[in-house]
């Protein structure tokens, strides 16, 4: 149950920082664990049942923190995409894209 917690707070650090290539791997990972998590389930006596739930959802908490970090992530660059769009849509409008400057302007960027 550990790794799984490790893996996602991992995923969790990995989505912040917008990892793409991390997150892949990590999902990978727990893609493996994911029988053993069933195993670890049913092999889990009562007693420790409610000890289970609680790693279980520490695990969900990540992966719910990762879900937001990946939307925000989504956000910004649906901005940026945007703002790129506005920007050229200007230099169109100037008639920059077809005069050659464009190419000009990129070159000083």
């Amino acid at each position: 149950m550990n790794r799984f917690r490790e893996l996602a707070q991992d995923f969790r650090a990995a989505a912040v920082e917008g990892d793409l290539e991390r997150m892949e791997s990590v999902l990978g990972r727990r893609q493996q664990l994911l029988g053993e998590l069933e195993r670890l389930r049913r092999e889990t006596p009562p007693s420790g049942r409610a000890a289970f739930h609680s790693v279980v959802e520490e695990i969900l908490a990540e992966d719910r923190a990762s879900e937001e970090s990946l939307l925000s992530w989504r956000d910004r660059l649906g901005e940026a995409l945007a703002e790129t769009t506005r920007g050229r849509r200007g230099l169109e409008g100037y008639g920059a894209l077809h005069s050659g400057a464009g190419k000009w302007i990129d070159e000083r960027s």
